[in-house]
């Protein structure tokens, strides 16, 4: 599902592994974002996958 986007700079959205012993439920859910930002002459990708905190034995 995705959660937030801004054209060329953002994106939000929620992913579940499929191969999970756990239950297909919002709370098992973690969010990855996409956050494009200008450096320089160049652009930087920020990739983040997270919060592990609200998935079952997770570290």
């Amino acid at each position: 599902m995705f959660v937030s986007i801004a054209p060329g700079t953002f994106l939000a959205y929620t992913t579940f592994d499929p191969n999970s012993e756990y239950e297909d439920i919002p709370e098992n859910h973690t969010t990855v974002t996409y956050q494009l930002s200008a450096q320089e002459e160049s652009k930087l990708l920020v990739v983040t996958q997270g919060d592990y905190a609200t998935v079952p034995n997770s570290e």
